[in-house]
């Protein structure tokens, strides 16, 4: 297995780290010394020869992922008869009877599953019995993210068959219907963001750990837009990535737990501040996680992933500017504004797209500015695979735009061109 390559996982708080209980030594018995090993597997090797197992890992240690660290360890028969430890040194036959080091079953299962991608933690102990004679014990627990992805999509699917009943009933409805936003909603996350965000983590070498925690955010990104439109959110008024939406939605209730097990509380708070971080025009991390170099790289990639979605959405740029901008057709072809005062590129939105700038919601006027606010996202990209998936999109969007009064079209591809020279350098 490959090494994942600039791996940068941040340390790794305490919530992460569960120990087997060393309960199980009687009260006669104290501890001499203890060494513990915590990190991530970023490569599993393995050596059989009849009953012995010869496992050597490769840990990506918390307090420095640049580090890796080589843990080797011998099982015979379900025992494991030596350890070592490249920093530490080796530590072999810990009881004075020369048998065996103590290891639970557990820990020799764990031993023997473990794969590239999981957090473990080992804990070597050496202690002595009211001078009875010394012993060695060790204990390993991994952990291991596995995502309910069909879940996901079951209750996506479920809140649509239940709106298809509803929208029966209530027909003849106004077009697009809620139905049809629903349908449009649930493709963006599962054919379109989610999918890129396996790209996008497989292209960049992400470790199996944060690649998974990419995956579930993607599909769970849209979770409360996706309950807004299927009539079911606990406030049909926040914004679907408000704080207080996505707790309500997926973090207050458990229902996070649903979709996915193996998560740390830490990591549950990373995969809340990504879909809290990803509509917005820039990431904003809060004070206690803006220099945790984990949630500045996920955040950001989660919103390259949903900028990949939002190209492929606005393809159909006439059917996004009537239905969900309110332009009618008129005001599309002639590019003027809904309330008739301004026509064309709007000056302001043309002077901060030329100077690196997005352009905010509240500054489009026109359907020309909608088409430059689009192109803007190109400036946050953060990843090459996503500007892989996005360049030809953009290209595309622009060739297939609306026929605009004369020189609006000329004008959208020349900042298209500007932007691609500004984003290459």
């Amino acid at each position: 297995m490959k090494n994942p390559e600039n791996q940068h996982l941040g340390k790794i708080p305490n919530d992460m780290i569960t120990f087997i209980p060393l309960a199980k030594f009687n009260n006669r018995m104290s501890f001499r010394e203890r060494i513990i090993f915590e990190g991530y597997v970023s490569d599993v090797q393995e050596d059989n020869h009849g009953d012995l197992n010869e496992v050597t890992l490769s840990l990506q240690k918390p307090e420095n992922p640049d580090i890796n660290t080589a843990l080797r360890l011998i099982v015979c028969q379900g025992t494991l008869e030596y350890f070592e430890d490249e920093q530490q040194g080796s530590f072999q036959k810990g009881f004075c009877d020369a048998a065996h080091v103590g290891v639970d079953e557990a820990s020799i299962a764990s031993i023997m599953t473990l794969e590239s991608g999981d957090y473990i933690s080992c804990v070597w102990c050496k202690q002595y019995c009211n001078g009875d004679g010394a012993g060695s014990w060790f204990a390993v627990h991994s952990s291991r993210i596995t995502i309910n992805e069909k879940g996901v999509i079951d209750f996506y699917k479920e809140l649509y068959n239940n709106l298809h009943l509803q929208a029966v009933t209530d027909f003849p409805s106004p077009w697009p219907s809620s139905l049809g936003k629903l349908e449009l909603r649930i493709k963006h996350i599962v054919e379109d963001v989610t999918p890129s965000a396996k790209l996008i983590a497989k292209e960049l070498n992400l470790g199996v750990r944060d690649a998974a925690i990419y995956v579930t955010a993607a599909l769970l990104h849209d979770y409360y837009q996706v309950l807004q439109i299927a009539e079911s959110a606990p406030d049909p008024h926040l914004h679907h990535s408000n704080r207080n939406a996505v707790r309500a939605c997926l973090f207050d209730n458990g229902k996070i737990d649903e979709y996915v097990s193996g998560l740390s509380n830490y990591e549950k708070t990373l995969i809340e501040e990504m879909i809290v971080q990803h509509a917005k025009i820039a990431v904003e991390l809060p004070e206690e996680h803006a220099q945790d170099p984990r949630f500045v790289q996920l955040c950001n990639l989660l919103r390259d992933a949903d900028k990949c979605g939002i190209y492929k959405i606005i393809q159909d740029s006439m059917y996004v500017l009537k239905n969900d901008w309110g332009f009618s057709e008129e005001q599309i072809v002639n590019c003027r504004s809904k309330d008739d005062n301004a026509s064309g590129i709007s000056e302001k939105v043309l002077a901060d797209f030329m100077s690196g700038q997005c352009i905010t919601n509240t500054d489009i006027k026109t359907p020309a500015d909608w088409v430059i606010s689009q192109l803007g996202y190109l400036y946050n990209i953060h990843s090459e695979p996503a500007l892989d998936i996005i360049l030809p999109l953009a290209t595309t969007y622009i060739e297939n735009l609306p026929t605009f009064p004369a020189g609006v079209n000329d004008a959208l591809r020349q900042c298209l061109d500007f932007a691609i020279q500004r984003v290459a350098k």
